[in-house]
């Protein structure tokens, strides 16, 4: 029998932001056993916006194949782990492996961004989860709701505020070199580069700025001509990047002095 808490993370896919948190629990002395478990491997928009997964050889790993294994993968655990479950719809692996710890009383929780809330379609969103939801609320022991709008969601959609807990994304602790300062500021917007990242009001606000900057972005989307052709204009001043592999993005933000993240949603679990 594995001595300390036993702990089995799932995710949609294989993601660098839960890996980190999975890498510090493993060596906790509190914890026996912790595994990371995914439905799907990394997508290919992520990959473009640089995202990537460097696994290492002590990391426990299972992408199930079937609905059976998932239910074995459950059914194997000990009657005394706790399932952390990052998604409720849609993804397979997910959804059988909740209903798993159901059926087999495996005690669970979720950790979950908010959904859109603004507009009619926001309240299709919270009536659908009042719908289709009523398992989780009586079964799931805690919400570690990510992001600033994270709780609120979850208190609208029923789930008791003693259950919620505020809670984030993770980063690998970045090795950064220190830099000798330029003589200007710099300023710089990193994500994905749409409207609902907020990217329209960086690039409007350049002229508002009356102190002379450096101006820097990164990131791709759909906007990204748009950014291409602002900053062009700046000259000097203006550096669009693109897209930049996670590792080097560290760097990018530790040279930075002023990082802007102006996102206009509320399912965001990263800025506003």
């Amino acid at each position: 029998m594995t001595s300390g808490w036993e702990l089995h993370l799932w995710q949609p896919e294989l993601s660098p932001h839960l890996l980190p948190l999975y890498r510090a629990l493993r060596v906790q002395p509190e914890v026996g056993l912790v595994t990371y478990i995914y439905d799907r491997a990394l997508g290919a928009e992520r990959a473009q916006l640089g995202w990537s997964v460097e696994q290492e050889a002590e990391d426990r790993l299972f992408n199930p194949v079937g609905m059976s294994e998932v239910e074995e993968l459950v059914r194997g655990s000990s009657a005394q782990s706790v399932h952390i479950f990052t998604g409720m719809h849609w993804v397979p692996a997910i959804v059988q492996g909740i209903k798993m710890c159901i059926k087999h009383g495996r005690r669970f929780g979720l950790m979950h961004e908010p959904r859109v809330l603004e507009g009619w379609k926001g309240k299709l969103r919270v009536a659908h989860s009042w719908a289709s939801e009523r398992h989780l609320r009586r079964n799931a022991g805690f919400v570690l709701a990510v992001g600033r709008h994270g709780p609120r969601w979850f208190r609208l959609t029923g789930f008791g505020q003693r259950r919620i807990f505020d809670f984030a994304y993770f980063l690998p602790v970045p090795e950064v070199e220190a830099r000798s300062r330029g003589s200007l500021p710099r300023i710089g917007f990193a994500g994905r580069l749409e409207r609902a990242k907020g990217l329209p009001l960086c690039l409007d606000a350049i002229d508002q700025v009356k102190t002379a900057a450096d101006w820097h972005v990164f990131g791709s989307g759909k906007l990204a001509e748009m950014a291409r052709e602002r900053l062009a204009a700046l000259g000097e001043r203006g550096h669009f990047h693109g897209a930049v592999p996670m590792r080097e993005m560290a760097q990018h933000l530790a040279d930075l002095d002023v990082l802007v993240l102006p996102s206009l949603t509320t399912d965001d679990g990263w800025g506003r």
